[in-house]
């Protein structure tokens, strides 16, 4: 899995595992549950974090020194 798009399910749970990285989501509609590998999630954090970004119109250097603004 090289990309990933989240399906339109709300996340139930998200685990990281200590000893290989990988990255399991638990949706409320489990026929949606994956587990991907730090890379992939590393892009999917990346993109909904600039996504959310713009919609709320947070100038970056904001964001980049209190990430919990938002």
């Amino acid at each position: 899995m090289s990309s990933y798009s989240l399906p339109n399910s709300p996340i139930k749970d998200i685990k990281h595992c200590q000893k290989c990285g990988r990255v399991t989501l638990h949706f409320l509609n489990p026929k949606h549950d994956v587990i991907m590998q730090p890379e992939v999630w590393e892009k999917v954090v990346r993109k909904g974090f600039n996504i959310m970004r713009r919609y709320m119109y947070i100038p970056k250097e904001l964001l980049d020194q209190d990430p919990k603004f938002f």
